[in-house]
């Protein structure tokens, strides 16, 4: 659920942008002791 929620308020965010652009990175790297997720979005700004 805290996975689905980061990229939800990604994409209301990239919904909300004039130009309805942006970028969402997802990242899996697994090693001999971790799971390592990375989630990166480009922070659009909107106005309300």
């Amino acid at each position: 659920m805290l996975f689905s929620n980061f990229i939800i308020n990604a994409i209301d965010a990239i919904e909300l942008d004039d130009n309805d652009e942006g970028v969402i990175e997802l990242e899996y790297i697994k090693d001999a002791k971790y799971h390592l997720f990375r989630i990166y979005d480009s922070w659009c700004r909107y106005r309300k």
